[in-house]
Order: structure tokens, then C-alpha cells, then sequence
């Protein structure tokens, strides 16, 4: 599950953000996990100090997600004054709960 934090945004804002995220990985054909363990993928490299390499696969949904994200921002925020707007939205993948409780 998508979700995003803009400050400020209302409900029917943060939908519409979630709505275009969705759409861009609908239309990359990649699904919202992968862009999210590519940009931890990234991240982790740049911690590491850029050694080594990640595949194109990693890129291509890093790409993907920094792509949804932008939408994202421009759905929520598309009605505010520039001044307003974040840098970035807070995106997000969370994986839905498997079970209620331990144990389960």
C-alpha cells in the first residue's frame, strides 16, 4: 500500500497524490515494492560510498519510483503557491499486515 505525507494536505489532496503514484507504476509495470527496495538499494550504496554496482534493474525502478513521487507532489500540491510546496512528499510502500497478532 501507498501512502504519502504532505504537510499540510488534506485527505482528498493525499488521494489524489496516491492516485498519480499508483498510476506511474501502473503504467511502468512495476510494482510499488520494487521502486521502494531499489531506492533502499540506493541508499544503501550511497552509505557505502557509491562502491560497487547496482544492476539496471535497480536504476530502472529507482527511476520509477523518484517518478511517482513527483506526481505524487504535483497531484497533491498542484493547487498551492510554489512557496508551499515540499521539496518532496513523504512516499512510502507499506506492505499490508499478513496477520492480526503473534502468533496468528
Amino acid at each position: 500500500m501507498l501512502t504519502i505525507t504532505v504537510e499540510g494536505a488534506t485527505p482528498d489532496e493525499i488521494a489524489r497524490g496516491i492516485a498519480a503514484a499508483e498510476a506511474v507504476f501502473r503504467e511502468a509495470g512495476i510494482h510499488p515494492l520494487d521502486g521502494a527496495n531499489a531506492v533502499f538499494d540506493v541508499e544503501g550504496w550511497d552509505i557505502k560510498g557509491l562502491r560497487g554496482r547496482l544492476s539496471n534493474e535497480v536504476w530502472e525502478h529507482f527511476d520509477v519510483w523518484c517518478r511517482a513521487e513527483r506526481a505524487a507532489l504535483e497531484a497533491c500540491c498542484g493547487n498551492w503557491a510554489k512557496e508551499r510546496w515540499p521539496e518532496t512528499p513523504w512516499l512510502e510502500y507499506i506492505e499490508p499486515e499478513r496477520s492480526r497478532g503473534f502468533g496468528s
